[in-house]
């Protein structure tokens, strides 16, 4: 799966990151929390993160991805 973000017209990328949550109650285990990897890459004022699950993650498991993007406006 993947998810994008763009700067509005006008605006510029500056900056960008993701982040991956798990929603547990209890700790996870090593295996779990490498199960989810993720990558980001920009492309203009764009950037698009994938994202992939293994089958270690656990039956149920709700991970959540944040996409961070900067924009500004003016000139680069």
């Amino acid at each position: 799966e993947s998810a994008a973000h763009s700067c509005r017209p006008g605006e510029r990328l500056l900056a960008f990151s993701h982040a991956v949550a798990f929603r547990s109650n209890r700790p996870l285990a090593l295996s779990a929390l490498g199960s989810v990897r993720a990558a980001s890459r920009s492309s203009g004022s764009r950037v698009l993160v994938r994202v992939r699950s293994s089958i270690a993650r656990p039956p149920g498991m709700r991970v959540e991805l944040q996409v961070h993007a900067i924009c500004i406006r003016g000139p680069s």
